[in-house]
């Protein structure tokens, strides 16, 4: 029975991985596709239209649905019905204050002449509070094959309509277009799903629950959209849109290990750091294991695209986004470094201590005010970039020293995974000066990514050689270099 249950699980992550990978993949090509197609202040400005909808969508951001698949009473039909109420509320009061805000929010942006697109904006948390929270009640049985859909079938749609749409209108209405798509997309195939129209009731109990449970993701989500979103309001606000999209599609590029693999490491990461906190026993040895393992596969993701960054961007995204190294290496170090500063958070969750993400995410965010200041001075956009990795960079010591001051025993767990983040951002400040020397051509780029892979990859076997060891033989002359040090 358990061995089947874990199989069930394994087979349902699969599936829900799939779905969001697909997603991810999709919507990037989306967005590469809309880079080629129209002109770089097109794709600023659709770039910060994307910024203001995520602003204002606040009841996904409230875990709605996280109460519904957990909540020991989350299948009921009240609190279901309360959920959609709570959902309705936070839909329209979004709708109202972007419609409010749109003309100031596009003068502030420079883009006037767009202020009734903000206005139309309005509509998409009105439609989004329509979408049937009730599909949600299967994962709570291990079925994700409907979350899978909801997050795929939209993406895959959009994909396909963005050619048609963006020779259609040629601007970034395209982009508008898209979102009202998606929008509706993503009612319908909820209710679909859900076999049923989305019901509504009232219940103070029900609503308070809600509400206790999700202003701190609310709070949180607020601060992680200054921390990647709101330096594109800032460049928009003082500079030209073209550049809007050039750090915007930087930011794409670079985050794309994040989204992929962090989620991936929370998954392994957790369980393991749960069981050791319950038991009592080995907790220190899981802290280090995992800040090891994170730093590793950040290094992994990040390093040839600090090194071949510019040429990557002018592959996917076209000529117009050529010259753009410095900003995607020092978006892509401070990337590198949250591979490291997110494993205090997890660890600290694991014992049941969930405050240390917020207040790590708070020192963070000092980058939004030090780049607004920066941009105002006059500092060119490379200087937001310096300024995100300096942030991550203090986050992360917060975030470890945290760590320590909660849970003495793990104080100097940090210092493995620190040694291979430092090491990391010194073999790539290494790789970029040798492809900004010789050219960041398309051969050249290509010969240093694969030999700082191979070196990773080497680094980490010998690393991790106990773990592979127990999967795999490994030849004889990887067993004799083992690291001095590590047992």
């Amino acid at each position: 029975m358990r061995r089947s249950g874990a199989k069930k699980t394994l087979r349902g992550g699969v599936v829900l991985t799939a779905g969001k990978l697909g997603a991810y993949g999709c919507a990037f090509a989306r967005n590469a596709i809309i880079a080629r197609l129209l002109a770089p202040d097109d794709v600023g400005l659709s770039l910060l239209l994307i910024a203001v909808i995520t602003l204002f969508e606040f009841s996904g951001r409230l875990g709605l649905g996280t109460q519904v698949i957990q909540a020991p009473n989350g299948a009921g039909r009240r609190f279901i019905g309360s959920a959609q109420t709570f959902q309705l509320i936070t839909g329209v009061a979004a709708a109202i204050m972007l419609a409010a805000f749109a003309s100031p929010l596009a003068e502030f942006l420079k883009v006037g002449d767009a202020a009734w697109a903000f206005v139309l904006l309005a509509g998409v948390p009105l439609v989004r509070a329509f979408e049937n929270l009730k599909y949600l009640r299967l994962q709570r049985h291990l079925r994700f094959g409907a979350a899978a859909i909801y997050e795929f079938l939209p993406q895959v749609i959009t994909l396909t309509l963005v050619w048609p749409v963006a020779k259609w209108l040629g601007d970034w209405r395209t982009v508008l277009f898209l979102i009202g798509v998606r929008t509706v997309l993503g009612v319908i195939i909820t209710n679909v799903v859900a076999g049923s129209l989305p019901t509504f009731s009232w219940s103070r109990t029900k609503m308070c629950q809600l509400w206790n449970f999700g202003w701190p993701l609310l709070a949180t989500s607020g601060l992680l959209f200054l921390i990647q979103q709101a330096d594109q309001f800032t460049l928009g606000a003082t500079l030209t849109l073209t550049e809007v999209a050039r750090y915007g599609l930087a930011l794409s590029i670079v985050m794309v290990p994040w989204m992929i693999i962090a989620e991936a490491c929370k998954q392994i990461m957790l369980p393991r750091l749960s069981r050791a906190a319950r038991s009592g026993e080995g907790f220190v040895s899981e802290v280090v294991a995992s800040a090891e393992l994170s730093a590793f596969f950040g290094a992994l993701g990040l390093i040839p695209l600090i090194a071949a960054g510019s040429w990557l961007m002018e592959i996917v995204f076209g000529s117009d986004y050529s010259g753009n190294g410095p900003v995607i290496a020092l978006l892509g170090a401070a990337m590198l470094v949250r591979f490291i500063r997110f494993v205090p958070a997890v660890a600290a969750m694991a014992q049941g201590k969930t405050g240390l993400q917020l207040r790590t995410n708070l020192v963070r965010g000092i980058s939004f005010p030090v780049s607004a200041v920066l941009l105002v001075a006059g500092f060119p956009v490379e200087a937001v970039a310096v300024s995100a990795l300096m942030s991550e960079i203090a986050a992360a010591i917060y975030s470890w020293g945290a760590l320590a001051k909660m849970f003495p025993s793990v104080r100097g767990a940090w210092k493995c995974g620190a040694v291979v983040s430092i090491t990391s951002l010194i073999v790539a400040a290494i790789a970029y000066a040798v492809t900004t020397a010789f050219g960041s051509g398309m051969g050249v780029s290509i010969v240093v990514m694969f030999a700082i892979e191979g070196l990773v990859v080497l680094g980490g076997i010998l690393f991790f050689q106990e773990i592979i060891a127990s999967v795999v033989t490994l030849p004889p002359f990887l067993t004799r270099l083992r690291l001095r040090g590590r047992t």
